[in-house]
């Protein structure tokens, strides 16, 4: 059996509403889930398979509420992130240029950041300007790609590969182990299938009450 000797750490960052949580859950579980309501963060554990070497996924989904952001942790102490805005939203975008900026200023430049526009199913309605996304883009050195998490998984899926296989290669992990970074919360453990279920018509939202890791089994590869 191959042993763990490589672990990245991922935060997803984005204004409130922008679908920061669905992405996630669309990455590790394939399944949508419509409505969550806003709580402290959750750090996802999974893992994805480089080759020949299994590499830990800490992917940690940041809550939008920012007087818990200022004073819980840092934000910006992490391997790889993703930014996400929604296309039908201007004030998001904005959020995740400043997002990007911040990125940038406290993380080595070579810092790998995928820009991920959300809501691609009502581009009908877009708010967020094209020619703004690329000077984004080009001005801060990001990947970028929109989604829509409510229609399919396959681009997100695609995004993030890319996205931790940037971060493998910038950090030197390809072929030997790297020291293993610690989980920002090492608290509690359950189940993602315990915490995040399908809504139906007589379940509330889903809400995250607490602050706690979430250790997920399937094994992503790379291609």
């Amino acid at each position: 059996m191959k042993t763990l000797c490589a672990s990245l750490r991922i935060n997803v960052l984005g204004s409130k509403g922008v679908g920061k949580s669905a992405i996630t859950v669309r990455y590790l579980t394939r399944r949508f889930i419509g409505e969550y309501s806003s709580g402290l963060d959750i750090s996802y554990q999974s893992t994805f398979t480089h080759g020949d070497t299994p590499i830990k996924l800490d992917l940690l989904d940041v809550s939008s509420q920012d007087e818990y952001q200022a004073v819980c942790h840092d934000l910006y102490d992490a391997d790889a992130f993703v930014v996400v805005y929604s296309v039908t939203d201007k004030g998001s975008f904005k959020v995740a240029q400043k997002e990007v900026e911040m990125i940038r200023s406290r993380t080595p430049s070579e810092t790998p950041i995928l820009l991920l526009g959300n809501k691609l199913d009502l581009e009908h309605v877009r708010t967020v300007p094209r020619e703004e996304i690329l000077r984004v883009k080009e001005a801060y050195g990001c990947a970028h790609t929109e989604v829509s998490a409510a229609e399919c998984p396959v681009m997100i899926v695609n995004g993030i590969h890319a996205l931790i296989l940037d971060a493998v290669s910038s950090l030197g992990h390809s072929g030997r182990c790297i020291k293993r970074r610690r989980s920002l919360f090492e608290n509690m453990s359950r189940k993602l299938g315990n915490v995040f279920r399908r809504k139906s018509l007589d379940e509330a939202p889903v809400t995250k009450k607490k602050t706690f890791r979430i250790s997920h089994n399937a094994n992503r590869r790379s291609v």
